[in-house]
């Protein structure tokens, strides 16, 4: 049997007609709502320094594998040269990255790019696309530490709201913790 004939007909193509007709039913129509792209330059890669493009590979598809493992969400590792001629990382590339690629997504999330460009990237991103943008080295971390907080005080029978808490440092981990909490 030719199993082709089954899996791909003339009649895909209403897919593509009904999606260009209306572009929010993409999110229906393929796999683009459970589809998240882990986007980085590598310049921050698990607290060491520039660990070039190829090098941040593992960590992402490590992030991917987990979002699917723990969440049933698929992902994909792209990580990008945004060196400019100078061999400097230019946050507009990323920026332009995405922005080419979230037709093709459900959400973006930044990982292992370096301060200050994490933030800029991050707050251009929310600005410019309507598909959710999360830079988990901020916001990832920044949870877990409310969480083990909220469990400290849990632990120590103290109030949250009369505890003292000391951050040190202002990367981007430190920086969205201080946000949240």
């Amino acid at each position: 049997m030719n199993w082709l004939n089954v899996w791909y007909t003339p009649g895909v193509s209403s897919v593509s007609t009904t999606i260009r007709d209306d572009n929010e039913t993409s999110f229906q129509l393929s796999n683009r709502n459970n589809l998240v792209a882990v986007v980085s330059d590598s310049t921050r890669v698990l607290g060491d320094d520039d660990c070039t493009a190829p090098g941040g590979l593992g960590v992402m598809e490590g992030k991917a594998m987990l979002m699917k493992y723990l969440g049933g969400v698929d992902a994909m590792a792209l990580c990008i040269d945004s060196k400019d001629e100078t061999g400097e990382p230019n946050p507009d590339k990323i920026i332009e990255f995405v922005k080419m690629l979230q037709s093709s997504f459900g959400a973006i999330n930044l990982e292992d790019i370096s301060a200050p460009n994490c933030f800029y990237i991050e707050d251009q991103l929310k600005k410019r696309l309507s598909i959710p943008i999360m830079h988990d080295d901020q916001h990832g971390t920044a949870v877990v530490v409310l969480a083990g907080l909220i469990n400290a005080c849990k632990v120590t029978s103290r109030n949250l709201h009369d505890s003292k808490v000391v951050l040190i440092g202002a990367g981007a981990a430190g920086v969205a913790i201080a946000k949240l909490l």
